[in-house]
This record gives C-alpha cells, structure tokens and sequence, in this order.
C-alpha cells in the first residue's frame, strides 16, 4: 500500500485550490405593488429575504441557489411616478429603477375593489466575483441586467393588496482576466483583457400578497418563478420570500432632516 507523506498531501491541496472559478449572482425578489403613492416623497423602507441564483464561470458547475437578505426603498415622486432602489449586501447585487401607475387609484385612495396597473423598467448589477486559474491568471465575472415589468394588482380590503407581475430581463455578463495581483506567478502567460462576453436573457412571473396590520407597516409574502440561462445552463425555479416594509410620509421625512 502507498503512503502518502504529509508534504505530499499539503502539496495536492494547494494544487487544487490553484483554480477559483468566480461566480455573480442574479436576485429573485421582486416586492412591486402596482400602487403608487400620490404624495411626494412618501418612503418605504423594505426588509426581506432574497433567493439568489449563483452563476459559476465553469460551465460544469451548475447554477444553484443562496438565501441573502433583502433591503430595498421606494420613493414616490409625483404623477404616478416612484423610484426604487435595492441591494443584497451578502452577494453583494444592487439594483434602482423607475415605476409609472398606469391606471387604478393611489395607494392613499384605493378601496376595496380597485385595480392598479403599473410599469416598472430597472437596472440590477451584480460585483464582480473574482477567481483565478492553475496559471495564477486572475479573472473577474461581472453581470449587468436591465428589468422590464408589467404589474397588476387587485385591492381586495382597505389593508389587503393582492399583485401579480411579468417580467423581462435581458443581461450581459462578461468575464475579464487581471493578473496585476500574480503577475509574479503566471509570467510569461499572464492574460489581460476579456475573455468571455455572453448576452442572454431570462423571464418569469410573480404573485404576492400585502397585508397592512398597522398604519405604516406592511408585510408581504412572494412566490417568484425564474427561467435562467446563462452559458446553455437551463434552470426554471421558484422562490419564495417576504419582506416587511415601514413607510415614512413627508412630514416624518422633515423631521429627520431638520
């Protein structure tokens, strides 16, 4: 029987840590209401769960999924009009984008009965995950995704929203090599510039329901179904998530500011 020295095994280990592959992640959580706010600068502040799709760079690997958290903020502007901002601070992933209420009531005046429909169009982006190879060529994995939605609602009490949406995103995901920090190690074959560009696209649909308890505070519970691809990896999921929103209206937004 062959013994394996101590040396020896250290030796593999390193060996086989050489290689690194990077990965970025795309978020399922959507958290869209199709009511928008009729005053100005009323805040939602949003708290929740997100599931995440992790895309490797190696194309064995499959794409699986991670629990992050979910924070996020709505500012309503006028005429219909609220900006958005998100960001999963573990992946890390962020995200802003502009929502227009079609039709329906505002929130303020929306009674049981009413149906809102709105657009949503949003730009997400995740880090760059970084890796290397058993070169010591360092590379980085970087992906962009621009969101189109549509969102319809159905207000069934005065604190009581049910909402559905359909989405489009179509992404670009590059993959670049850097090798300024192992320089020392992979010369005379250190690699620069990019060495991958894929552009794709996913889609899906969304159902969620808001519950108001309080004046300001609001839960919500969402299931989300994905279809991603990325380097013809298939991968349809659902994910669930919730969240909890505090709102802030104007006069509490003076007030913290003055």
């Amino acid at each position: 029987m062959k013994k394996t020295t101590p040396l020896a095994l250290i030796t593999t280990l390193l060996l086989s840590a050489c290689s690194t592959p990077p990965a970025v992640h795309s978020h399922l959580a959507r958290f869209d209401a199709p009511e928008v706010a009729d005053t100005p600068l009323v805040i939602n502040y949003k708290l929740g769960t997100n599931k995440t799709n992790v895309i490797p760079k190696d194309a064995s690997a499959p794409i699986h999924d991670e629990e992050d958290l979910y924070l996020g903020a709505d500012v309503s502007l006028s005429h219909g009009f609220e900006f958005n901002f998100e960001v999963s601070p573990q992946a890390p992933t962020l995200g802003y984008g502009l929502k227009y209420q079609l039709s329906g009531d505002s929130r303020e005046n929306a009674t049981p009965g009413s149906v809102s429909h709105a657009i949503t169009l949003a730009y997400h982006a995740s880090a760059n995950g970084e890796g290397n190879d058993d070169r010591g060529n360092q590379y980085a994995q970087s992906l962009a995704l621009y969101d189109i939605a549509w969102i319809s609602g159905y207000r069934l009490t005065p604190q009581w929203l049910v909402y559905g949406s359909l989405f489009y995103q179509h992404g670009n995901l590059d993959i670049s090599y850097n090798p300024e920090h192992h320089h020392s190690r992979c010369q005379p074959t250190c690699l620069t510039g990019t060495l991958y560009e894929q552009t794709s696209s996913n889609y899906g649909l969304s159902l969620s329901t808001e519950y108001q308890p309080f004046q300001y505070i609001f839960v919500t519970l969402e299931g989300t179904y994905l279809h991603a691809d990325w380097y013809n990896r298939d991968k349809s999921e659902l994910a669930l998530n919730a969240a909890l929103t505090v709102q802030f209206t104007p006069v509490e937004v003076l007030r913290g500011i003055f």
